[in-house]
């Protein structure tokens, strides 16, 4: 049972007294607390402290008589049994006149105030001294973090990984669930939380008008909290994935995640379902109340390192509060560039690089061979490709880029658009097995849909084409 004696406000300096002294100690009207120490702890004003609280404390001990002379040697024994240490400075005034006391007491005092503040100046120093060492620690920590940070950026040493999928491509069965203007449907995300970096939801049919606005929000029930959020135009939708990317993985700190879909629109937007969920806590639901349906939204998921930024991906779309600063890359992942039409075709019927992870553009014995990659170019300044001509037996090889708005993409096979000079990077002529790389500089844009070219060409009067393995890779953004 606690003590009811026990003392709750810890005082600031005390001398010790023993109990035979301390009526006498109290008597001299000294300018600290007086405490008693008795055998079995300390008190003042007929409450006990805790021990600790007196050792940090003390000043010193003042003796008065003979008889507290012989408590405080006792208590210097248990003292050191106690504390490890010895009984701090002592001065005994029982010799002393009964006037000269006070005067004695208070000089005795003054040097051990004098010392504590001393030493209490010292430590502070060195407390200053050691705030600053480790505020430039950690300055420099700091800044080692975001200059490694920089180079995986710039030299694309990582990306956010693919981490669940439902489904790359709608269930058969699965139907559609149709949001209508102005209601909102909330969908629980499988998987963690920690890491977390891309949501995907797929986007079964545009609104045919391409007018309203769908507000996404990913929000954590557990903390009552909104995490991020996305506001996209019905013109930048299209039938397919729709990605929403964080800068940076979510935090250590495991949470339940929702997403909500607001739709406001004339007419209504169709999202894709993927498999029938035996949990209702998992199955969508509407915010008008009309059921959500058994099955799921068709979700992709992507994590990366927690807290950690990472090179965005060009389909994907950054949170509204995301300045180009955050973010001044977005990587053409390898499977968003194997889907590139082939202008022979017109079809995605491109295939990568044997052993390699790039696109083979195969150059042709006769004309500019080409892929068309749909891209969200509005606001990039400048693209950079990694070239090369997988093969040495290969012939030298011409590459380009170029950017055109979707509008003109070419409805007839093999038909190359005309290039404007601002929006074409011109040719660079590479041996086989020597790498490269294409950059286009871009002026202003408009905001409209863009597609990027990658062209290959044989040089003029060459027309051997065996081995040609000419691929594009480390198709990068630059914000």
């Amino acid at each position: 049972m606690r003590d009811r004696l026990a003392e709750v406000d810890a005082p600031a300096a005390v001398i010790l007294v023993s109990d035979c002294d301390l009526d006498a100690a109290i008597a001299l009207g000294l300018p600290v607390e007086v405490v008693s120490a008795l055998a079995d702890g300390f008190v003042r004003g007929g409450r006990r402290l805790s021990p600790d609280r007196v050792f940090v404390a003390v000043l010193g001990v003042l003796v008065l008589s003979r008889g507290g002379g012989e408590e405080v040697a006792r208590l210097a024994a248990d003292w050191t049994a106690r504390f490890g240490s010895d009984l701090p400075e002592r001065i005994d005034l029982t010799a002393a006149a009964e006037g000269t006391r006070r005067e004695a007491a208070l000089d005795w005092l003054a040097g051990l105030m004098l010392v504590q503040r001393k030493d209490a100046a010292r430590r502070m120093v060195t407390l200053m001294h050691g705030m600053a060492r480790l505020r430039q620690e950690h300055e420099a920590m700091q800044a080692a973090f975001a200059r490694l940070e920089a180079h995986a950026l710039q030299h694309r040493l990582s990306e956010r990984k693919l981490s669940l999928s439902l489904s790359l491509m709608p269930v058969e069965g699965s139907p559609e669930l149709v949001l209508s203007s102005g209601v909102s449907v909330v969908q629980r995300l499988p998987g963690g939380s920690v890491g977390l970096s891309d949501v995907a939801i797929r986007i079964a049919e545009p609104p045919p008008s391409q007018q309203g606005v769908l507000r996404c929000r990913l929000e954590s029930p557990d903390k009552g909290v909104v995490i991020a959020e996305w506001t996209l135009p019905a013109a930048r939708m299209q039938a397919g994935w729709l990605r929403l990317s964080l800068v940076r993985g979510l935090e250590e700190d495991p949470v339940g995640l929702d997403l909500r879909l607001e739709w406001d629109g004339a007419a209504a937007l169709r999202l894709a379902t993927a498999v029938a969920h035996p949990d209702p806590r998992f199955r969508p639901v509407k915010t008008d109340g009309a059921d959500g349906g058994r099955h799921v939204l068709a979700m992709e998921v992507w994590h990366y390192l927690p807290g950690v930024r990472a090179p965005a991906s060009a389909k994907g779309y950054l949170q509204d509060d995301a300045a180009e600063a955050d973010s001044p890359l977005r990587r053409v992942e390898e499977r968003d560039l194997l889907r590139a039409i082939n202008l022979e075709t017109l079809t995605q019927d491109m295939g990568p690089v044997h052993g390699g992870d790039g696109l083979l553009v195969h150059v042709l014995p006769d004309r500019v061979a080409c892929a068309i990659l749909p891209a969200a170019v509005a606001g990039v300044r400048r693209i950079s490709v990694n070239v090369l001509t997988s093969n040495a037996k290969g012939p030298v090889v011409d590459y380009a880029i170029a950017v055109l708005p979707a509008a003109l993409r070419p409805k007839s096979p093999r038909a190359l658009p005309e290039f404007p000079p601002e929006y074409h990077s011109g040719w660079t002529r590479l041996k086989p097995m020597r790498a490269g790389q294409v950059t286009l500089i871009l002026p202003d844009l408009p905001g409209e849909a863009h597609d990027l070219y990658l062209m290959t060409r044989l040089p003029p009067g060459d027309t051997r084409n065996d081995y040609g393995w000419s691929g594009f890779s480390g198709v990068v953004f630059h914000v």
